[in-house]
Parts: structure tokens; sequence; C-alpha cells
């Protein structure tokens, strides 16, 4: 244990990103992600966010995983890298827990991946965790931050998303955002 299988959603309803049309799926169940959170689909079907490190630094990740539903057993949050490994791991059998991590040393292209997934059932287990990414250069500058709630768009592929994909491409690229110049040459 230590690495993440990792497969997107592919199915775009609106307001969530869902392994297809239905809800279960009938192969990956209950598994959706949305601007709060999502929800688990089962022991092999964990809801993901992954991102991808721009540029050498440090992340200060902060959030709270929460879970209200007073049935089933809960979900666990974890945090990889995949150059690093397990980095925390954090359980809500129902109410909320923080999920504070600060992660030295990561590098451009380091994949950071953020899973909830079932403790034994996945019986009632919506949850919501919204977190913030605050990444700090070597010489301690602020590098950006990234909001997950105010962070989950259509594909890249819908015209209005275009711009968004641009940005978050020239990020992964310079290790900055794009300047207005850079924006329209």
């Amino acid at each position: 244990e230590g690495r993440v299988d990792f497969h997107p959603l592919s199915f775009w309803d609106g307001s969530r990103y869902q392994a297809g049309p239905q809800l279960p799926d009938p192969v990956h169940g209950w598994v959706m992600v949305n601007a709060q959170g999502g929800h688990t689909g089962d022991a092999a079907h964990a809801a993901i966010r992954r991102m991808t490190v721009p540029a050498d630094g440090t992340l200060k990740i902060t959030g709270a995983l929460s879970r209200p539903a007073p049935n089933g057993d809960g979900v666990r949050a974890r945090i990889f890298s995949n150059a690093k490994g397990l980095l925390g791991e954090w359980k809500a059998p129902t109410g909320s827990v923080e999920t504070p991590l600060e992660i030295r040393n990561v590098v451009p292209g380091e994949v950071i991946d953020l899973v909830v997934d079932c403790v034994e059932t996945v019986e009632s287990d919506s949850f919501a965790w919204t977190v913030v990414v605050s990444l700090t250069g070597p010489e301690g500058q602020n590098l950006g931050s990234w909001n997950s709630e105010q962070s989950l768009y259509p594909p890249a592929t819908s015209p209005e998303r275009l711009p968004v994909a641009v940005d978050t491409a020239w990020r992964v690229c310079y290790g900055r955002a794009p300047v207005d110049a850079e924006r329209h040459a």
C-alpha cells in the first residue's frame, strides 16, 4: 500500500463526476465527486481528487472531512504522493475531523492524490472534504493555492473551460500563472 491506482471518473452530469450516467453505476457503485466532496464507491472504488505539483516547494493542506450520516461505519481520507507514498490518514465515523498536512520538498510533476474510501461498508458514505492546498517556494515565496470547492470544472473540452485549462497547463509547465500578454499572444 502507498500507491494509488487512479482512473478518472468520465461522466459529467453538470455538477459532479461519476463513473457513468446512472447511480449506482453497475460496476463502480456510488462513487462520485462534487464540489463539496462526494460519495465512496465500494472497497475497490474510492473518490479521488488528483493534483500535479507545478513547482519546487512545500505544500500545506488544510481542511476538514465530514460525514453527517449516523448510519454505516464511516469514511477514511488519505493523502498520497506518487513519490513519497502515504502521507496522512483520517477517519470520520460521523461528524467532522480536521485534515492538516504539510509536505516538504515537493517537485514539479509530483502527483498528490486526495482519496476517500469506505471503511468496510459503503452504507451512507456521502462526505464533504473541502481542502485548500497552498504552495510555498524554496525561498518562502507564495506560489499560489487551490481550493477544492471552487475548483471542480466541467471537462476541458467544454468551451467555457478552455481559459481555465490553459491557465492550469501554464502553471504546470512554468510554475506560475500566465500574465495577460501571454494569455492573448
